[in-house]
């Protein structure tokens, strides 16, 4: 693969089988049990929209899971995902990478993730040096951990965390802005809030 020689994993949004912006059972989605949903082990993949259901209380699962290599310099994007754990179990992610080689680019967007909710879980954790990350648009809801940063260049902008018991955690990159939490002095960036929103169907 390269960066016009890609795979790209989708549902067209044209079309019936994805999902209207909420969890759809009548669209297609990826519901697996004690397992990780889907492993990303290859450079240069796309992943829109597509749902992704955890389910079982097992530990260590995952909903997307980069894993590319140390020896590989990947380009990875996540669009109009939505990840979710209905299991409540320790040490379960929503988003997470491993051991990507330098120079990486993740790119997250437009993605809800829930439901990571023990205090041990984590929505979207990035935690490789070498990596670039853009999180962008994303809403993080009833986890452990929301964003997560160690060791990689984090930039967070737009996203917002609630009922999260660590809404941000890590030190995020310095162009980060414009994000919220219900946790008082939690979102970074100069423009960010604190704040509880009102959804329509929590």
């Amino acid at each position: 693969t390269d960066s016009t020689r890609y795979i790209k994993i989708w549902t067209d949004p044209l079309e019936s089988y994805r999902h209207d912006g909420k969890w759809n059972t009548n669209a297609y989605r990826l519901d697996v049990g004690s397992a990780i949903a889907l492993t990303v082990s290859e450079n240069n993949v796309k992943i829109y929209g597509i749902q992704i259901g955890l389910a079982t209380a097992a530990q260590y699962l995952r909903g997307i899971y980069v894993f590319t290599g140390l020896f590989d310099t990947c380009d990875i994007e996540i669009g109009y995902c939505i990840v979710r754990d209905t299991g409540g179990n320790f040490n379960c992610e929503g988003i997470k990478n491993y051991n990507v080689g330098s120079s990486s680019v993740i790119k997250v967007y437009n993605t809800l993730v829930y439901g990571f909710s023990n205090s041990g879980s984590y929505g979207v954790r990035f935690s490789t040096t070498n990596l670039t990350v853009y999180v962008y648009n994303v809403t993080v809801y009833d986890c452990g951990y929301g964003f997560y940063q160690s060791d990689a260049v984090y930039v967070v902008k737009n996203c917002l965390a609630q009922s999260c018991t660590d809404g941000f955690s890590g030190t995020f990159d310095a162009a980060s802005d414009y994000n919220c939490s219900d946790i008082s002095g939690d979102a970074p960036g100069t423009n960010s809030v604190t704040g509880s929103v009102t959804f329509v169907d929590e």
